[in-house]
């Protein structure tokens, strides 16, 4: 006898904290007797013409029960069905989503971590190279200046000359080491600095220099990687310049196009400097650009030697 309506399920939607039932009977049944079995076992009493309020559902499926207080038998109670509906972010299918979600997220943190620290080891082994390369010949060979000057008990003029050459060298190896690694240099002001400075020191009353920047005005910083290596690479090229060439004029150019970055070093030539990139400058060279993910390029023709990197777009 009793109703509160025709539905087979009761449905509160997302938004609805309040929900309030109604229920009818025969007119001599004063109260009811109510419960959600998911919310617990005990029966609440309230009179048949209150209304009974449900507030604030937690998202679910439940069951509702109502009968009189003299009803004991199951088949004459009310039973409905109550889904209260649930939010977006409140269902297993938007839960599973952000945990996908979160799990790339972490994975693409893990993958960010993974590369710093291969950037590191790089870094590390880039810089132990660099000192074995560029210190370690330097040293040996004062080493054995040295010992050739105690084996000969007398000083030696050029022997002298050699060694202060060779420590000379060695420092400004070591000078450039740490400027290729610290931070505060990633910029293409300090590149193209120093780059000028190298230039003038090494070919200033030996060549005629022509310095060309195009298309770099807006940009800023460099790569580590990128910066120490370029460097490396055009110091390697000036030195050899400055060895086998007598007045030669030179070009360097470093142009930032939608095609991509080039850096040009090139300058004139005589019969003897066919040989001068023979040997180990030009295999450190390629490994440097190979590095850095560039192309290089050695031209020798028509009295003009250049050497030309070419990489992505700064």
């Amino acid at each position: 006898d009793i109703f509160v309506s025709n539905q087979g399920v009761i449905e509160i939607l997302p938004g609805n904290t309040f929900t309030g039932l109604k229920f009818s009977g025969p007119f001599n049944q004063k109260y009811i007797l109510f419960r959600i079995k998911e919310l617990g076992s005990a029966w609440q009493q309230r009179k048949l013409s209150e209304e009974v309020s449900l507030f604030a559902i937690p998202p679910g499926k439940y069951t509702l029960q109502v009968r009189f207080p003299s009803v004991t038998d199951q088949r004459f109670w009310l039973i409905k069905t109550i889904v209260a509906v649930p939010r977006f972010y409140q269902t297993w299918f938007f839960k599973v989503i952000m945990a996908f979600f979160i799990g790339i997220g972490i994975y693409i943190a893990w993958l960010w971590r993974a590369r710093q620290i291969r950037k590191q080891h790089l870094l590390r082994t880039t810089i132990a190279s660099d000192l074995h390369d560029e210190i370690g010949s330097a040293l040996t060979r004062i080493s054995l200046s040295s010992e050739l000057m105690n084996i000969k008990k007398q000083m030696d003029t050029k022997i002298v000359e050699r060694i202060s050459t060779d420590s000379k060298s060695a420092i400004a190896s070591i000078s450039d080491i740490i400027w290729s690694v610290d931070a505060r240099n990633d910029n293409k002001d300090d590149l193209i600095l120093r780059m000028k400075a190298h230039a003038s020191n090494m070919l200033e009353g030996l060549a005629t220099i022509n310095f060309e920047v195009h298309g770099l005005e807006n940009v800023v910083n460099l790569p580590q990687l990128v910066r120490q290596n370029i460097y490396l690479i055009f110091k390697e090229a000036i030195n050899n310049i400055a060895k086998h060439n007598v007045n030669p004029q030179v070009w360097i150019i470093l142009n930032n196009q939608l095609t991509g970055m080039t850096v040009t070093l090139k300058n004139t030539i005589e019969q003897r400097q066919k040989a001068a990139f023979i040997g180990q400058g030009l295999k450190n060279m390629e490994m440097r650009a190979k590095r850095m993910k560039a192309s290089l390029d050695v031209v020798n023709e028509d009295g003009i030697f250049s050497i030309t990197i070419k990489m992505k777009r700064w």
